[in-house]
């Protein structure tokens, strides 16, 4: 089990559908940075940093709907508490040089028991947040990975599907 740490947050390609704008929880402060994953909690409709150790709300184990996951991609500042944010549920990302060049094509990326993070594998609770994906540049021939964000299948309203 490996961090997966980006060195940046740059947003390639959103899909159609894809994002979400909502309100920071005030409890998450200094926490709340551009590219951690965060979801909106149904009891507040605000969103939370999420992590794979406390998922019920997310994985619908509480008895509740899932909720709705994304990486938040409001440019960082020192606190996002209380303000508008935009969530990425479905989207290709650079998360800088070197950070998953290490995993295959297609390697699972997941929701870290640490909040907000990211991990190559899964926490308490298997959560995928998205996979790598590999592209090469038609000009020079390199191949770059990225990170395809793929949380919507997280969302399914009233279902409890294990992901």
């Amino acid at each position: 089990m490996a961090a997966i740490t980006p060195t940046q947050f740059k947003i390639l390609h959103a899909y159609d559908g894809g994002q979400i704008e909502t309100l920071m929880s005030a409890a998450d402060t200094a926490n709340t940075r551009q590219g951690k994953v965060a979801y909106i909690a149904p009891t507040t409709g605000l969103a939370v940093l999420a992590d794979a150790s406390t998922v019920a709300e997310i994985t619908g184990n509480s008895g509740i709907n899932r909720a709705i996951v994304g990486f938040i991609t409001t440019p960082s500042r020192s606190s996002l508490a209380g303000e508008s944010c935009t969530l990425l549920m479905e989207g290709l990302v650079d998360l800088g040089d070197d950070v998953i060049e290490s995993l295959n094509d297609g390697a699972p990326v997941f929701l870290s028991n640490t909040a907000g993070l990211i991990d190559d594998a899964a926490g308490t609770v298997s959560v995928q947040v998205g996979y790598v994906v590999s592209v090469r540049n038609r000009l020079d021939g390199e191949v770059r990975k990225f990170l395809r964000v793929s949380t919507s299948h997280l969302t399914r309203v009233g279902a409890v599907v294990a992901s």
